[in-house]
């Protein structure tokens, strides 16, 4: 007899969260209580925002260190939950900081840790932190999966790089302002029709060094259809089915028709 292949469907906790600006000790306590709550509740990983420990601040003293990433191996490990968290990382004195977003497993491996490639020069971001240039790819119950930052968001090359990787799920974490809210929404649902991927957007809510966040994290699919949208302060938990992907794809089969040779010989690097 065939044996058959387990569906494996995927527990997303939203942490859709206010960052006390510059508090890494009070964040860390918000943070833990957060992953407990989601273990509590059978996620099978929880997302918190970019930059979660001290909001999109450019002092790189507050800055994480190795110590902090074993500090959320150890929480992963301990409440059998997978980690995507985003930290500003600043190894040693002699490096540049980085905006990272750090995924660990349930049994605390470092699964990736993606570097931002588009700091945010409006606000000088890049006089802070050096620019990445890997895309790091990770599987999780099945999905092969990505990580962005932010304003990653607005270059659609970036995104047509997943694409070629065939990727299932991206996650997005951010601190994306109330103002510029409409964009975030708009370019999340863009991105997920782009590449027929689940696209799972995680914002900050609060107020940050004067800025108002309004949250509204959102999980898109496939086909570009809002499966929720958070407007509080709240940990809200999706479940994703991974037959979605191959159903879109086989329905509505656009990105075979994709010519990426062709794109590059029109913007040749």
């Amino acid at each position: 007899m065939k044996s058959v292949k387990p569906i494996q469907n995927l527990k997303v906790a939203l942490a859709q969260l206010n960052i006390v600006w510059e508090n890494s000790a009070l964040n860390r306590d918000r943070a833990k209580n957060a992953i407990s709550e989601a273990a509590r509740k059978k996620a099978d990983l929880i997302v918190f925002p970019e930059m979660f420990l001290t909001g999109f601040s450019f002092n790189t003293v507050l800055y994480s260190d190795t110590n902090e990433i074993q500090f959320f191996q150890k929480l992963a490990h301990e409440n059998n939950i997978g980690i995507i968290i985003g930290l500003g990382i600043k190894k040693t004195s002699l490096e540049s900081a980085e905006n990272q977003a750090l995924v660990i497993s349930k049994t605390g491996k470092v699964l990736s840790q993606y570097c931002k490639i588009h700091p945010f020069s409006f606000v000088g971001e890049e006089r802070v932190m050096k620019a990445g240039n890997k895309l790091p790819i990770f599987k999780i119950n099945g999905f092969t999966a990505a990580t962005v930052i932010c304003y990653d968001l607005r270059f659609p090359a970036l995104f047509e790089a997943l694409a070629r990787k065939k990727i299932d799920l991206i996650f997005v974490i951010a601190n994306w302002p109330e103002a510029r809210i409409e964009d975030w929404k708009t370019l999340l649902r863009a991105r997920a029709l782009d590449t027929q991927s689940f696209v799972v957007g995680v914002n900050r809510i609060g107020v940050g060094n004067n800025l108002n966040y309004s949250g509204h994290s959102l999980v898109y699919d496939p086909c570009g259809e809002k499966i929720i949208e958070i407007t509080k302060e709240k940990i809200e938990i999706v479940e994703l089915d991974i037959r979605v992907i191959g159903e879109t794809r086989k329905n509505f089969p656009s990105l075979k028709d994709k010519r990426f040779g062709v794109y590059q010989k029109f913007n040749p690097a």
